[in-house]
């Protein structure tokens, strides 16, 4: 029979009419030999063999699934899985037709012998991972009421998962078994609403360690920071079974962050330390799948404290230098399309926070996403092309512009850089007609003067005019002072509204004039414009407080934006961090202390860290 067996599934796409009749005629003469013969086959499931597809048909419509497959040690359960899927494609009902094909007739009682209570178990182990279960309800019910304790237990989960109701769930919390009120509890893990969270928080204060475990696994998947510190507060519970269900609970969720407390639980009682034991394992499986998950950028500032709390901005999206390529030449219009997105929808329990090398177990993440287009105005020194800021200010607004969407507006406008005077000393230097070279003291050196420019400035969106404009340097005698310049700005944004500029300041400027800061603050009123800035060269990358001019910082808090500062060398990054900070941010808040911080993502979607002084 093997080899006419063989002959015949693998022959099936070329001859389906002669293989199908040679499998139902060897299938009639000995179905214990060939259900023997497709064990290989069904172990090694193919997507698209019309041979083994033809083999599952004839052994459904025989009964030999329940009477041989689930029977069947041979089997591994992601192997049943596979077979499941394979069944459901063929016949969307197969799950029906196993269940009433298991199921005693409604007036009877289920056996309790192992061998049919274990068909049971195996077929809902299967069917939970390829049903939604609304298809399968009413005969579900009935298994609610199965002699076997782990049966009702599974049923619980099926018909929590088929019913998406916390009504039903409260109704099951009532039943004396504990494994049922538990995968009642698991059933709704997948539901994200006010109600079910409101619902696992209540559970918290179960009296059995199962409920309060499965829901702290469903608040977690949720995204619910909170039940980070529930989950270390039950490791530390006085009763073994709460502190080996905790440790549970961490394996579950793969995250690091709770790797030193299995450390302690493991010198813990013999059935806590055999649990954070095999959690630890858990761990280090998670860890080594995020091994090649894409490495993420992480970008960020701390923000002022405030109300006992620290705040840092973090802005996340996949590292662009991974993949950086030179822009098409022959396609200008390319050189600016955005090539790295940020990285939005994280859940707040994806994000882990160190105060220096301790965990933070209590912080809120909130998301800000932009949808309406951004129209972002930079004001930049300009002191000559000569000069090493230059470069620097043009890969930074290279940088930056990897975040700019194709509906946003950009403007880049350069001020005079030249501190005044050296710009007095230069302007009066091409009139001076004296004997020598021109000598200024500096308590008679004359104001700058005022060359009333008129900056022809607009808010771009076209990809290659806003390249040219990051490149090309202005005309020495198009460069405005700093307030011409942000007039000009100010100007072109007249009809837009709530535009933000970001001030460029670098190390060795000179405070602002109060007429440049009563200008940006009518706009902030007027335009309801927001101010952001950036310093050069300063002394750590963070830069909440001791600024330069506080005229800046305090226009920049006013108006809502970020007073911030680059160290040497990391200007760049934090323009283009800010870039899409203003796209799409995360701000976090944690109780103020003393320390570092660092942030931490750790998701299927990319890991990516960062640290902050």
């Amino acid at each position: 029979m093997e080899t006419a067996f063989t002959s015949a599934v693998n022959q099936f796409a070329a001859n389906p009419v002669v293989s199908a009749k040679t499998l139902r005629e060897l299938l009639s003469a000995d179905p214990e030999k060939f259900f023997r013969n497709a064990v290989p086959i069904l172990k090694r499931l193919q997507q698209d063999e019309p041979g083994s597809t033809y083999l599952l048909v004839l052994l459904l419509s025989r009964g030999l699934i329940v009477s041989h497959v689930l029977r069947d040690e041979v089997f591994a359960p992601q192997e049943l899985t596979e077979i499941a899927r394979r069944l459901a494609k063929v016949d969307p009902n197969f799950g029906v037709k196993l269940l009433q094909s298991v199921l005693p007739d409604p007036f009877e009682t289920a056996s309790t012998e192992p061998a049919a209570v274990n068909v049971r178990l195996r077929l809902m182990d299967v069917l939970q991972t390829v049903s939604d279960g609304s298809r399968l309800l009413p005969l579900m019910m009935r298994l609610l009421r199965d002699p076997d304790a782990r049966v009702r237990s599974k049923a619980a989960l099926l018909v929590g998962r088929a019913k998406l109701s916390t009504r039903w769930v409260e109704e099951c919390l009532t039943a004396e078994d504990a494994r049922v009120r538990a995968n009642a509890v698991e059933s709704i893990w997948d539901m994200d609403s006010e109600e079910v969270r409101v619902l696992l928080w209540d559970l918290l204060s179960a009296p059995d360690n199962r409920s309060v475990g499965n829901s702290l696994i469903g608040l977690y998947r949720m995204g619910d920071a909170g039940a980070i510190e529930q989950i270390l507060l039950m490791a530390q519970d006085t009763r073994d079974l709460f502190r080996s269900t905790a440790a549970w609970v961490m394996g579950s969720t793969g995250d690091p962050r709770f790797q030193p407390t299995l450390v302690n639980l493991i010198r813990d009682s013999a059935p806590v330390r055999a649990t954070a034991f095999r959690a630890l394992g858990s761990l280090k499986q998670a860890k080594a799948r995020m091994a090649n998950s894409p490495p993420l950028r992480l970008m960020g500032w701390r923000n002022p404290s405030s109300q006992g709390q620290d705040e840092i901005q973090v802005t996340v999206a996949h590292d662009w230098q991974q993949d950086q390529s030179q822009p098409d030449e022959s396609e200008p219009d390319s050189a600016l399309e955005p090539k790295s997105l940020p990285l939005s929808g994280i859940r707040p329990t994806e994000f882990i926070l160190y105060r220096d090398t301790v965990v933070v177990p209590s912080y809120d993440v909130r998301e800000a996403v932009r949808q309406e287009p951004l129209s972002l105005a930079f004001m930049l020194p300009f002191s000559g092309t000569e000069v090493l800021s230059h470069p620097t200010h043009v890969e930074a607004l290279q940088a930056a512009s990897w975040f700019r969407r194709k509906t946003d507006h950009w403007l880049v406008a350069r001020y005079d850089g030249v501190p005044a005077r050296e710009a007095v000393t230069s302007y009066l230097s091409h009139t001076w007609g004296g004997v020598g070279p021109l000598q200024l003291r500096a308590d008679a050196a004359p104001a700058q003067p005022s060359l009333a420019l008129e900056l022809d400035l607009s808010f771009l969106t076209d990809s290659g005019q806003l390249k040219e404009s990051i490149e090309t340097p202005p005309a020495p005698a198009r460069l405005a002072d700093a307030l011409l310049c942000l007039k000009s700005v100010l100007r072109a944004a007249y009809n837009i509204k709530g535009p933000h500029i970001v001030l460029i300041r670098p190390s060795n400027a000179g405070a602002l004039s109060d007429e440049f800061l009563n200008e940006a603050k009518c706009a902030v009123s007027n335009l309801k414009a927001t101010f952001h800035a950036v310093f050069e060269n300063a002394a750590s990358p963070v830069f909440d407080g001791g600024c330069r001019e506080a005229g800046i910082r305090e226009l920049c808090m006013e108006s809502g934006g970020f007073c911030l500062g680059a160290a040497a060398g990391q200007f760049p990054q934090v323009l283009a961090g800010l870039a899409l900070g203003l796209v799409d941010s995360y701000l976090i808040r944690i109780p103020e202390a003393k320390g570092s911080l660092k942030v931490q993502v750790f998701s299927r979607r990319g890991c990516g860290d960062l640290v902050l002084a």
